[in-house]
């Protein structure tokens, strides 16, 4: 009686091992304890795995692993196929090699380009300069 009113303590305070559990619903089931409608409640609703549980699972797995992708795997692949295909023949056609006459004219342009600044023409007043543009007026 004494083990049992323990057992129940143990029980309420979550420090029972699985046998003191077992022990506790199985043999001490009295009403003297006040778990017995637990007890009760426990046994009945009490569930055994089923013994081909194992091979059922491995055959649950494997056909998960024999599963085909979906259609939108292979889209996704083939549009990235494509696009690295797109991106190396973007990329891997050399430029040609200029020869001496087209890079002297090249080399002038640029040069005209950065040319420095022109002097103010005579009898002019600038009123608006930019990078790009610069606006005269005469002088009054």
């Amino acid at each position: 009686m004494e083990e049992g009113n323990n057992l129940n303590e143990k029980y309420l305070e979550g420090a029972t091992s699985i046998a003191e559990e077992e022990l506790l619903f199985n043999k001490l089931n009295n009403s003297d304890h006040g778990i017995a409608s637990w007890s009760k409640y426990v046994q009945d609703q009490k569930r055994h795995a089923p013994k081909d549980l194992s091979t059922s699972l491995w055959e649950a797995e494997n056909f998960q692993i024999k599963k085909k992708p979906s259609k939108y795997v292979y889209v996704i692949v083939i549009v990235l196929i494509i696009s690295l295909f797109g991106l190396l023949a973007a990329y891997s056609t050399k430029p040609k090699d200029l020869d001496y006459a087209t890079k002297r004219i090249l080399l002038n342009e640029a040069i005209a380009m950065t040319a420095p600044e022109t002097q103010i023409p005579q009898g002019k007043q600038i009123i608006y300069e930019d990078d790009l543009l610069i606006i005269y007026i005469p002088q009054p």
